[in-house]
């Protein structure tokens, strides 16, 4: 599961490098949501919260600008999900993609003029 650890999580714990040594093809669940909704999502399944997470190192701070983030380094999902599978794919075309989805996505929110 594609989802942050912290030292008080007892889960077992994958880096993208033993993900690639997998045989082909991996599956991959990916929460989505505000942190406070995904982390109530774990929190009311237990077996969702005993899952198998990846670590992901973030290649760059996170361009998500519609809702606040908790720092630098948290992600939106489809960034997290750019990122790993340009790390796993070894294609970052697949990142530089989405990103400009992305970005298209957020200017075209933020053209929209605030409602009362």
């Amino acid at each position: 599961m594609l989802y942050p650890t912290t030292e008080n999580d007892l889960v077992e714990v994958a880096t993208v490098a033993t993900l690639a040594e997998q045989p082909q093809p991996i599956q991959i669940l990916v929460l989505d949501g505000t942190w406070r909704k995904t982390y109530k999502l774990l929190q009311l399944n237990p077996r969702l919260a005993e899952l198998p997470r990846i670590q992901l190192a973030p290649q760059q701070a996170s361009k998500y600008r519609i809702r606040k983030q908790k720092n630098a380094l948290s992600l939106s999902t489809l960034e997290a999900v750019g990122q790993l599978l340009t790390q796993l794919e070894k294609a970052p075309q697949i990142a530089e993609d989405l990103e400009r989805a992305f970005d298209c996505f957020q200017s075209a929110i933020f053209s929209y003029p605030l409602r009362p």
